[in-house]
């Protein structure tokens, strides 16, 4: 019998700063959680660069302590436009990253930094073992990571990285990866109403261009004479011109909120930057003017426009802003629009798919407890399990959990229960048709659907199976047009035949535990 998989250990390398925001690093503490609440142990290392990291993100439990300050050398390589960001040279940033990590042995370093390309990548490969994930955006400069994360919306993300990923990486790319804190997933969504009467400003957690100021200054030059709240934090440098402002035109400020899921849908509008926040307002569905405050986002927020999930503001000028809120105050069909197809796209689950995604080399088995009966009656009553069901009918849960009471009885039927870590994933379910021969099913959570963990969970079972019955023959049944277990069942080994699939079980190959 084996035991529950090693723990996981993930080191995180991001920064924040006035010429860099607080975006990388939330993103990154979001799959930091997700992680953590998988099992996993984490690390995060960030570089002092004037910034008190711990106090703005309210994450002191999780940040390591900070790689030393930059001590002014240079010149810098210059691979890509933000190479100056990380104010040290790349070489000395990975060796002192790699001099941290030396007697923590991680699985995986993520990367979150527009300073560092494939030769960070290599070094700090080659001096700790691990792998690499590259959370990206842009596209921008030579990527040798074994894995590139990309929240972003993009027709092509193969296309967009072809040229630069070195290592040919896997790609999770799309908002259905949105790195949001876990309190997305389940947080009130916007309630839309006509007309509009109050109004939201965030413009980042740092707003070096004050645009905070501006964005409050457009709304009342409108004519605009509702509610209005602005959120930052202390790390604002303007934050005396931003409280003058808001006495000057009446409005609220707020800082140094935990998690803005409540702000963003208590107000009938939001104004604010094309950051990372971006998929928060998505996911509360709160409909929003955004506005480009940095180069990088212009892409993005027109791409976005032109999908209706936001109304794009290319420019941060006072004329650009008040042009766009005379539009989209008069168009409440607009609005509710943009609102629904937000909450579409981002449905908070993006950094708990990631951390998965990166757990797959963790992922067993386990006999079911009565007590994964509710957890396991969500999943089968998904539409998309219950498609490819040969009873497609819903159950309620009384009947699922007598169901699984009595499997867990049924001595010739094995009801498992798969995890990534110590997320429970899946189910697996082998039922005896006569000596030494079962009929295997599987199905996952539909939040992890598409990542390629079910290939994972059924050898898993089958080891399982094998510890516990030697070899055993196995068969499947799909539903005519189920290409997903089509492609399942001969990816595992399973051989095609007229009833379905069928299998030898004599290798263990696979992990389990109980």
């Amino acid at each position: 019998m084996s035991v529950f998989p090693s723990p996981l250990k993930v080191a995180f390398r991001a920064d924040a700063a006035a010429h860099i925001g607080f975006g990388h690093l939330r993103r990154c503490l979001a799959l930091a959680r997700a992680l953590q609440q998988g099992g996993a142990e984490v690390r995060i290392l960030w570089r002092n660069l004037g910034t008190n990291v711990g106090k703005h993100s309210g994450a002191g439990e999780i940040l390591d302590e900070a790689l030393p300050a930059p001590s002014g050398e240079g010149p810098y390589p210059e691979p890509s436009a933000h190479s100056t960001w990380a104010r040290v040279p790349v070489r000395r940033d990975a060796q002192e990253v790699a001099e941290r990590l030396a007697d923590w042995s991680p699985d995986w370093v993520i990367v979150d930094h527009y300073s560092f390309d494939a030769e960070w990548h290599d070094l700090v490969r080659t001096e700790t073992g691990a792998c690499i994930a590259s959370i990206d955006d842009l596209g921008d400069r030579m990527l040798s990571a074994d894995l590139i994360i990309d929240q972003n919306w993009h027709p092509n993300f193969h296309a967009k990285y072809g040229s630069v990923n070195v290592r040919k990486a896997r790609i999770l790319g799309g908002p259905r990866f949105a790195l949001l804190d876990a309190v997305y997933a389940s947080a009130a969504k916007f309630r839309f109403q006509e007309p509009v009467q109050t109004i939201g400003i965030f413009m980042g957690g740092v707003d070096v261009g004050n645009y905070s100021s501006l964005a409050l200054q457009a709304v009342r030059l409108v004519g605009f004479e509702g509610l209005v709240e602005v959120v930052s934090t202390s790390a604002n440098p303007n934050l005396d011109r931003l409280r003058e402002a808001c006495s000057r035109h009446g409005a609220t400020l707020t800082l140094n909120l935990s998690n803005l899921s409540h702000f963003f849908a208590a107000h009938d509008l939001q104004v604010g930057a094309g950051g990372s926040a971006t998929w928060e307002r998505c996911c509360v569905g709160a409909p929003t003017i955004s506005v480009a405050v940095a180069e990088n986002q212009r892409d993005i927020l027109r791409d976005l426009a032109a999908e209706g999930v936001v109304f794009e503001v290319p420019e941060p000028t006072l004329e650009a802003i008040t042009s766009t809120l005379v539009a989209v105050l008069d168009r409440p069909e607009a609005r509710l629009q943009v609102s629904m197809t937000g909450k579409e796209l981002v449905d908070g689950f993006g950094a708990r798919r990631v951390a998965a995604s990166l757990q797959r080399n963790k992922i067993a088995v386990r006999s079911a407890k009565i007590a994964d009966a509710i957890l396991t009656h969500g999943w089968r009553n998904h539409p998309s399990v219950r498609s490819v069901s040969r009873d497609s009918s819903e159950i309620d849960v009384a009947s699922h959990v007598a169901w699984t009471e009595a499997c867990i009885r049924d001595e010739k039927r094995h009801l498992l229960v798969a995890s990534a870590g110590s997320d429970a994933i899946g189910v697996a379910r082998f039922d005896c048709l006569a000596d030494n021969l079962y009929e295997v099913s599987i199905y996952l959570d539909p939040v992890v659907n598409g990542l390629g963990l079910g290939n994972k969970v059924l050898l898993a079972a089958e080891a399982w199976m094998i510890d516990r019955h030697g070899s055993v023959e196995v068969v499947a049944e799909t539903l005519p047009e189920n290409r997903p277990s089509e492609r399942l069942f001969a990816a595992t080994g399973y051989q095609k035949t007229e009833e379905g699939y069928r299998k030898r079980l004599s290798t263990l190959r696979g992990d389990y535990y109980d």
